[in-house]
């Protein structure tokens, strides 16, 4: 019987990614003609080099930095289709204007907006600084630390207002039509600038600011493990209120129905039915090995086992979170794994409810088109596991 728990995939921009135990592939739908490409690759995991880090609770983590550089690989590959297919969108489109005789109005307001931009980053820039004082008091008894604290968030708000003023005012470069080889440079350090700046946002959000607003509750409660309970709570609070305010996204929200087409498509593969529209049309767009699931099963973890850390100095807990973070990744890593294999299981229905509930936010219903470029990314990567089975057979 055939491992289904290998496969799963991941929504990409306009497409969908598929993997299985050494093959992965990317579909993605151009906007410009509503063409498929699609991306095939042989994966190079640890573990086919080192097996003895196939092992529990072991091999979370590790699978964990593997799937999220596959990801980063794979939204690379959908961020230059997309950006192909709108350079030949926009060539396009200025080649019928220049045909038709117009040109584009140059903007008279510009002034107008360099005020209203540096107003606005003036005002940020005051606000971090009343505020930072606030927050830090709590950490930082002497009014000097506070006022470095504060004048430093100040300016880097300052500088980086700027920095977004400049991008969106400078004057834009003249585009060509690109070649058949799309510019993945761009897209790769565009890709890998948004994983940083997301990997710090995360930090941020889901590691200092629930412990900063723990560390307040500690006026009133001094118990470590109320206060511990505490932070787990408004952490998953964070998490909840962050993926529905995301979900409000006209962009995100087609991420979604790209991510519940992935789910269809390999519920239906995994009921052994054929990869068909109409059968994965029938399929929920829920499943349990779904990174949401994951997410939440780390927060629920984290509950617990930082439970068991007392209530340290705050630069201590924030590094406790961070080292203890492969920890909890493993033990939810296996806890999902296991799931997989027991989808139908009454404790798994019980333990995963809260993952699960959260993929209604997660994924939308996708049109018959999304489907089809799932299954497309799915078959690529069949095709490729059987072309190397048989090669296998081969003496």
């Amino acid at each position: 019987m055939k491992e289904n728990f290998q496969y799963g995939g991941q929504a990409v921009i306009e497409g969908v990614m598929m993997r299985s135990p050494r093959f992965f592939a990317v579909a993605c739908r151009r906007t410009d003609d509503e063409e498929i490409e699609i991306r095939q690759e042989a994966i190079t995991s640890v573990f086919h080099r080192f097996k003895w880090l196939n092992k529990p609770f072991l091999r979370g983590t590790l699978a964990l930095f593997e799937a999220m550089a596959l990801g980063m690989k794979s939204l690379s590959f959908s961020a230059s289709v997309a950006m192909d297919a709108e350079l030949r969108k926009e060539a396009a489109e200025k080649a019928n204007s220049s045909r038709q005789g117009k040109e584009t109005p140059a903007s008279e307001n510009s002034g107008i907006k360099l005020f209203i931009f540096m107003a606005i980053g003036a005002g940020l820039s005051i606000g971090v600084w009343k505020v930072i004082p606030l927050i830090l008091s709590r950490w930082l008894q002497t009014p000097g630390s506070l006022n470095i604290a504060a004048w430093s968030a100040a300016l880097l708000v300052f500088i980086a207002w700027c920095g977004l003023l400049w991008l969106l005012n400078r004057p834009p470069k003249e585009k060509t039509i690109p070649s058949d080889e799309p510019p993945k440079s761009i897209s790769e350090i565009a890709v890998g600038a948004t994983m940083v700046v997301g990997l710090a946002l995360g930090v941020g959000l889901f590691v200092v600011l629930p412990n900063a607003m723990a560390g307040i509750l500690g006026r009133w409660f001094t118990n470590p493990i109320s206060l511990n309970l505490a932070e787990g709570v408004l952490r998953l609070l964070i998490f909840i209120g962050y993926v529905g305010a995301i979900s409000l996204m006209k962009d995100i929200q087609r991420v979604f129905q790209y991510h519940g087409a992935e789910h269809k498509v390999i519920n239906t593969f995994e009921a052994n039915q054929p990869l068909t529209l109409e059968n994965a049309l029938k399929q929920t767009r829920i499943h349990p090995r779904c990174g949401t699931s994951f997410i939440l099963i780390v927060l629920l973890i984290s509950i617990i086992v930082f439970s068991f850390l007392g209530w340290p100095a705050w630069y201590w807990r924030i590094l406790s979170r961070l080292l203890l973070l492969p920890v909890i990744a493993g033990i939810s890593y296996e806890i999902i794994r296991l799931a997989g294999r027991q989808k139908d299981a009454a404790w798994t229905r019980i333990l995963l409810a809260p993952g699960l509930w959260s993929q209604y936010i997660t994924t939308r219903e996708p049109s018959n088109g999304q489907v089809e470029v799932a299954m497309k990314a799915l078959q690529a990567v069949l095709d490729k596991e059987n072309q190397s089975s048989e090669m296998a057979l081969v003496p």
